[in-house]
């Protein structure tokens, strides 16, 4: 499974969500894909975190469609069209895309 973060990450919150994650083990990541790659709409500290930590990720899929989802970015909510978010982060190149088994 690949799975394409949708931000870059920061050494110092990476080391928060690695310590937390000692705690809370793998993350849960709402990501649109198709069954081999995921885009990821949130997470991107959590998934790279779970990555170097040997750890897969589970995956809460986002079925795409014109419907409305909240997500949060940068600590504010936001309420996007899953159709054009999926865009954003299709054509997104500040990413990483990360390979788990």
């Amino acid at each position: 499974m690949t799975i394409i973060t949708p931000n870059k990450v920061d050494q110092v919150h990476l080391d928060a969500v690695k310590a937390e994650m000692l705690t809370h083990g793998a993350p849960t990541i709402r990501a649109i894909g198709n069954g081999e790659i995921y885009w990821a709409i949130e997470g991107s500290h959590r998934l790279v975190a779970a990555y170097e930590m040997g750890l897969e990720p589970e995956i809460e899929e986002v079925e795409y469609s014109n419907e409305m989802i909240t997500i949060q970015w940068d600590g504010y909510d936001e309420e996007l069209v899953i159709s054009e978010l999926a865009n954003m982060l299709f054509d997104n190149r500040s990413n990483h895309t990360l390979g788990f088994n």
